[in-house]
């Protein structure tokens, strides 16, 4: 036979068929079912904390908060905002004293304003950040408000920090949680 040629099927030899031949199902076992569930409550739990630690420093270096230069103010316009001062104080308190720092805000409110103190955080040089304990230029109070009240029209509200340590590293910056600001600071004033 040469070669391409087609070659005669005879009639006795048996004409080749293709078949179709399935898998079997397999029987499901009911003692697998446990690593579904254990997976998909791992997943769950992933997913909680990932969106609770990288989310957020996602969003924050995605849209950065607004950076106030020294002696410049922050408007919106429900109020405009401008660092008057940094006091660096000792604090007269049992049985140590302590430094603190006082940032005293010259505040222009459209509105009466009541942002809680928490939601200022001084930033110092080496990185650590302490929130606001109260206000004025007392130690901190036991029972003390938790909301700054800020009347309508311009006045000035005192913030402290103090983190029970009597030398503290120069500040760096303010940052105001709502709305989102950062401010630069100047250098502390000793009284």
């Amino acid at each position: 036979m040469r070669r391409g040629s087609l070659r005669r099927v005879s009639e006795t030899e048996p004409r080749r068929t293709r078949v179709r031949v399935e898998d079997p199902k397999p029987e499901p076992d009911p003692t697998r079912t446990g690593c579904l569930w254990v997976g998909g409550i791992l997943g769950v739990i992933a997913g909680i904390v990932v969106t609770l630690l990288a989310v957020p420093s996602i969003l924050n270096f995605l849209f950065p908060s607004e950076t106030i230069g020294v002696g410049e103010s922050f408007e919106n316009d429900k109020l405009e905002l401008r660092v008057r001062e940094v006091v660096f104080e000792e604090l007269e308190a049992e049985p140590q004293s302590n430094a603190a720092y006082v940032v005293r805000l010259d505040i222009d409110a459209n509105s009466s304003w009541s942002p809680p103190y928490h939601n200022f955080v001084l930033v110092l040089e080496d990185g650590s950040e302490i929130r606001a304990e109260s206000h004025g230029r007392t130690p901190p109070i036991e029972h003390a408000p938790e909301k700054a009240e800020v009347p309508q029209g311009e006045s000035v509200l005192e913030l402290q920090f103090s983190n029970g340590d009597p030398s503290l590293p120069p500040p760096d910056s303010l940052h105001l949680e709502e709305p989102p600001v950062k401010f630069e600071l100047p250098a502390p004033v000793t009284p």
